[in-house]
């Protein structure tokens, strides 16, 4: 004869019965509990980030120049962590952006020049 699976009795492992009589278990229990909860929060933490890179369409992290002004949390865990806006390496970029803009139209106006002279 099959006994029910849900029934309450001493050795049903869903009693509470069951944990008070074996309390050894119960470290046990918590432990998979928190591992099957950690299971279904981190993929989902993960979908949420920014540093996932799920389709084409997405910027990578070179051409995300705004996070110098306005930081976001771009890791799965931290402690304490306070991010605070560097203007300092973002005007750094800025100045860099421009002396390449400006070689390349020096560039450009060699190549002219070399073009009307020949």
């Amino acid at each position: 004869m099959i006994r029910p699976f849900c029934k309450y009795t001493k050795r049903n492992p869903f009693s509470p019965a069951f944990y008070l009589k074996n309390f050894e278990l119960i470290p046990i229990l918590s432990i998979c509990i928190l591992d099957v909860c950690m299971m279904v929060f981190w993929p989902i933490r993960t979908l949420f980030n920014t540093d996932c890179i799920l389709t084409r369409n997405t910027r990578t992290p070179g051409e995300m120049t705004e996070l110098l002004i306005h930081p976001r949390d771009r890791k799965l865990l931290h402690i304490t962590q306070v991010l605070e806006p560097n203007q300092e390496l973002y005007d750094l970029y800025e100045a860099m952006k421009e002396c390449e803009e400006e070689e390349k139209m020096e560039r450009e106006q060699q190549q002219k020049q070399q073009q009307n002279k020949t």
